[in-house]
């Protein structure tokens, strides 16, 4: 009786060999639909995105709506002309608890003034590209420790986590363009900025080019007509393109787009070297930003 349940157990036992089949089937069944899984989740989050950019160009057109049809979009930069930098076109305000007010709202951010946006992380985060989610820097509430991102709730409420980012401020995951492709001024003062923070006898906002910080005129809806104003981050400090191949672009009248890397060329005077992965956080000339900008208009 004994060694009649014996064998009955051994018929039903899998072999080594066995076993390591089955896995060896689960593992390339995985290995197959792994990058078609992937394939989906970005796909979900390049939708999201451009849903929050079709977002985002409804709340530019009622401010332009409501402040004889400028848009609130350009850089930030310190106190000087020595601190222009058209890649610092990513902020909603900058924080500084030495001057007043220790809030200054910039581009974007000037939708909360106006009162077309409240203080509230929910609705915040149409300004957050998911596929960005990873990056401290320019996620919704990012705690990276050298550089964290609070949201405007944060430091309304000037609160501890606010207090973390003081002299910096809060960073969208999504770059304005800097300056007015439109203007007839010469291209070193086509941009429009705010500075970071009240210098003596230097006026607020918005302010112009890279040369001198006299005042000038926010960008003008009429002007930018189908002219790209949006796009995920434009700079290499991140470790990937926000759409594995691409990013996602907002344009004046409201439609946002994917757009491939490849449609941009190489970097200005480097055969090559893709634009999008190799332009830098800071760029001098301030014009290399300029042609990235009229590329992305020309792509389809």
């Amino acid at each position: 009786m004994a060694d009649s349940v014996s064998r009955r157990s051994n018929r039903r036992a899998f072999t080594l060999v066995e076993l390591l089949v089955v896995i060896g089937i689960i593992a390339v069944l995985v290995a197959i639909l792994l990058p078609t899984l992937n394939r989906a989740r970005e796909s979900a989050r390049r939708t999201k995105c451009l849903a929050n950019l079709r977002g985002i160009g409804q709340l530019v057109m009622m401010y332009a709506n409501q402040n004889k049809g400028q848009i609130p979009i350009g850089y930030s930069n310190g106190n000087g002309a020595s601190g222009v930098n058209y890649s610092e076109s990513y902020w909603l305000l900058r924080y500084d608890t030495a001057q007043t007010p220790s809030i200054r709202y910039c581009a974007l951010g000037l939708l909360y003034p106006a009162g077309l946006m409240t203080t509230s992380d929910v609705e915040g985060e149409i300004f957050y590209c998911p596929s960005m989610a990873d990056d401290a820097i320019h996620s919704m509430k990012g705690d990276d420790p050298s550089s964290p991102n609070p949201y405007l709730d944060n430091f309304v409420n000037n609160d501890a986590f606010a207090l973390k980012a003081n002299t910096k401020g809060c960073r969208l995951a999504y770059s304005a363009r800097p300056s007015n492709p439109g203007s007839q001024l010469d291209q070193q003062h086509r941009g429009v900025g705010w500075i970071k923070a009240a210098a003596a006898g230097v006026t607020f906002q918005p302010v112009t080019g890279w040369v001198d910080m006299s005042t000038t005129q926010m960008m003008k809806a009429s002007q930018m007509k189908t002219r790209a104003i949006l796009a995920d981050v434009l700079i290499t400090t991140r470790s990937k393109l926000a759409h594995v191949k691409g990013i996602n672009v907002l344009s004046a009248d409201g439609s946002a787009r994917y757009m491939d890397q490849s449609y941009l060329g190489d970097y200005p005077g480097t055969p090559g070297l893709p634009f999008l992965q190799n332009i830098k956080a800071s760029t001098t000339p301030n014009d290399v930003f300029d042609t990235l900008w009229d590329r992305i208009d020309l792509a389809p």
